[in-house]
């Protein structure tokens, strides 16, 4: 009786052991692959990623961070792409993939900023037929985003974002989105800033501020003309 427990407690601990090295390489590949993601601005790089985080995915299919990712990439490539055939390819395959990451962690604020990215994303395909209605569908999933957690600033860039560029008549208007720049600005200086969890946003954010910089000069200088 003894010996059959010594050989579990053996087997229970090389178990262990086997785990917590796939665990390991699993957060080495995926911060390795991370950390190239917040250095680079490059099409080829961004291609190369996705498919590096598609093979994580098929190995560790019960994390929703790979899958996150490839969506990731797939957004940024399908916002570059000139060919809309090829930019609507990505964005179908970024939903097909941030549909897993959501299945493996429901009611996860990150990935209801993903969705709004990619409905955004989606507009440059027909700007006519999908600008208003995915716009409102982006905040949807915004406002989902915030009630998850009011601490996330991507939700609060991606929501300046929208309302920055929006005409004023259809709900734009750019004194609010410098607002949330300036939100997400305090929220990002709090947040980690490496790792594998998503912490980008602020070059992103740094474009955003210039230019709400610029717009309160001009303001300035035309009151200043007017008095």
């Amino acid at each position: 009786m003894k010996k059959l427990i010594v050989f579990f407690l053996i087997l229970f601990l090389g178990c262990f052991q086997t785990n917590a090295q796939v665990k390991e390489r699993y957060l080495n590949e995926m911060q390795k692959n991370v950390s190239v993601l917040d250095t680079t601005s490059k099409k080829a790089d961004y291609e190369k990623l996705m498919h590096n985080f598609e093979r994580i995915a098929k190995v560790e299919k019960s994390e929703w961070l790979p899958n996150y990712y490839i969506a990731f990439c797939a957004t940024l490539l399908a916002g570059r792409e000139k060919d809309n055939n090829l930019s609507e390819e990505l964005t179908d395959k970024a939903e097909a993939h941030l549909a897993i990451a959501d299945s493996l962690s429901p009611n996860n604020s990150e990935i209801f900023v993903m969705k709004a990215q990619i409905a955004f994303t989606e507009i440059k395909v027909d700007v006519m037929e999908r600008g208003m209605k995915n716009t409102m569908q982006a905040s949807r999933y915004l406002s989902q985003a915030l009630q998850l957690d009011n601490q996330n600033p991507r939700a609060y860039i991606m929501l300046g974002m929208g309302k920055f560029s929006m005409p004023e008549q259809v709900g734009g208007n750019k004194k609010a989105a410098c607002e949330l720049f300036n939100q997400a600005e305090m929220l990002l200086n709090k947040a980690p800033k490496a790792g594998i969890v998503p912490h980008w946003g602020a070059e992103e954010l740094k474009s955003m501020l210039t230019r709400c910089e610029k717009i309160t000069a001009k303001s300035a200088n035309t009151n200043s003309a007017g008095k």
